[in-house]
């Protein structure tokens, strides 16, 4: 409190600084006893020192009658009083600072609409005013934001409930572009109840262009008029903040029962939502995700594929992602990302929570953006006994029989056991296989992925076998397997359970000709 009494003294006795209180709202009682009406503002008069005490004389032009005196003196008038800055703080709500434009060289204003009927429900700014702002020297620079009054004919009813709408202002170091989502500010006004709302900022470097967004909130959906006012002590650079990139393109989708796989860490995470990116010329990109329900924490990741949907992410499949998951809204930039396909997957962080979202793609070149088919899309989903690992065993092969040509997926999930916590779980990988456990040999998958998918991995996230097409004539040749081996063996008491799903064109068009047998690998 000394250092706002001494900035009030020092720059009001400089004349540059006009001050005034507001109260909050008010019971009858308190009005009585304070001798102060809710909701209303006072002028400041003067100001002065005490016996130490730090005063201001108030000028009150809402009673008729003097409250009662902070101190001890007796009132000049019945619409005056001195108070002490203890009991303002105690019984006012706001102190309002009216500066002097003229402790800066120079002024820019800019007048705008800001046209609250088409806005949605979101974490989008881009459609909120930006501007671009520039001084030509590094210092102090003031950024004011003023609502305008409209006309009491033109008011709304909701305007004249005195409800509180709050507006305020963020600055970007983003070249005097739009900004997409919130968040990343490198400074910001409190968004406060005013026609008014000054940001004072000492940050901002010579010849660099920063992006000014305008905020709000719980504004009434209509139209408003506004300016914006720059002062500064160089020269002053004020525009329209300019979008980035020449295309845009968006989508709206939903997290459902069926699609909401959750994170990276869980079996699920290549259900999600997956989209094929298109690239024909290099291009800048921007990709960004927001849901109305910004209670979801979200995240997007571009992942390097052919056109094909991902059926399971590793670390080097990622090109580049939002990072850590975040509530309501997630981005990434690519600066130069080169000619061809990609794999945009957008997930919550807790599998099976629903919501709708919107996906925004910002290049400088053309980009086509496509849904791909869930997986298992127009596929039979069925469930084979679950494989029981015992201590001592390495792997476990189940002998299948197809019944006729189709393609078939095993989807094999952790069910109990050591966790990936404990030092007695191990990674496992699962293939399709024909022969015997003395010589085996993998079936040829029917995607490029195939040598990805025997590899040794962790199945508390899932494993699943390659996708490949089998037929009753090939299991005449040779028994078809299912194998699921381990990096090694356990040396304990441990039994760990792992469940088997499977897709196949048709319902039943493979079924189990065996019990799960425990296979030695060589």
């Amino acid at each position: 409190m000394d250092q706002v009494w001494e900035r009030l003294w020092r720059s009001y006795r400089a004349g540059n600084v006009m001050i005034t209180l507001g109260t909050a709202q008010l019971s009858r009682t308190a009005e009585k006893e304070s001798g102060l009406v809710g909701e209303h503002n006072y002028a400041i008069i003067s100001l002065r020192i005490e016996d130490g005490r730090k005063l201001m004389f108030i000028k009150n032009p809402w009673k008729t009658r003097g409250a009662e005196i902070a101190s001890g003196k007796t009132t000049t008038t019945s619409e005056q009083f001195w108070m002490s800055m203890d009991q303002i703080m105690q019984n006012f709500e706001s102190i309002y600072l009216n500066w002097n434009p003229a402790l800066f060289k120079y002024r820019q204003d800019i007048h705008f609409d800001w046209d609250l009927t088409q806005s949605s429900a979101g974490v989008s700014i881009v459609d909120d005013p930006q501007f671009a702002v520039k001084v030509s020297k590094s210092g102090k620079a003031w950024l004011l934001l003023s609502k305008h009054f409209r006309d009491k004919n033109s008011k709304s009813k909701v305007e004249n409930s005195h409800q509180p709408r709050y507006i305020g202002m963020s600055i970007y170091s983003n070249g005097g572009h739009k900004v997409m989502l919130k968040g990343n500010a490198i400074l910001q006004s409190p968004l406060v109840d005013s026609h008014q709302n000054l940001l004072r900022s000492e940050i901002l470097n010579a010849d660099e262009l920063y992006t000014i967004v305008c905020n709000q909130a719980d504004l009434e959906k209509i139209k408003y008029s506004f300016t914006l006012t720059v002062l500064a002590n160089s020269n002053i650079e004020l525009d329209v903040a300019t979008d980035r990139y020449n295309h845009v393109a968006q989508t709206k989708g939903r997290w459902t029962k069926d699609n909401a796989g959750g994170n990276p860490t869980r079996p699920t995470f290549a259900s999600n939502p997956q989209y094929e990116l298109r690239v024909d010329r290099q291009t800048a990109l921007s990709v960004s995700i927001e849901a109305p329900n910004d209670a979801l924490a979200i995240n997007i990741k571009l992942c390097h594929k052919d056109g094909e949907r991902l059926l399971e992410v590793q670390s080097r499949d990622i090109l580049c992602d939002s990072k850590d998951y975040k509530k309501g809204s997630a981005s990434m930039t690519v600066n130069n990302l080169k000619k061809g396909s990609y794999i945009l997957i957008c997930s919550t962080f807790e599998a099976g929570q629903l919501g709708e979202y919107i996906v925004y793609v910002r290049s400088d070149q053309p980009v086509s953006m496509k849904l791909l088919p869930q997986d298992g899309g127009g596929k039979s989903r069925y469930e084979f006994p679950n494989a029981v690992f015992h201590p001592e065993d390495q792997a476990l092969a189940m002998a299948i029989l197809p019944r006729r040509l189709t393609s078939f997926t095993a989807i094999i999930r952790w069910l109990s056991g050591p966790d990936s916590s404990n030092q007695n779980s191990t990674m496992k990988r699962a293939m399709i296989v024909q022969g015997s456990a003395a010589q085996f040999t993998p079936i040829p998958s029917s995607r490029v992925d195939n040598q990805s998918h025997q590899e040794f991995r962790n199945a508390e996230n899932g494993l699943r076998t390659q996708t490949c097409y089998i037929n009753p004539g090939m299991a005449k040749d040779s028994t078809i397997w299912l194998l699921i081996e381990r990096e090694y063996v356990l040396d304990n008491s441990a039994i760990e359970e792992l469940s088997i799903e499977v897709l196949t064109d048709l319902p039943d068009a493979v079924i189990p000709a065996s019990d799960w047998l425990s296979w030695t690998v060589c």
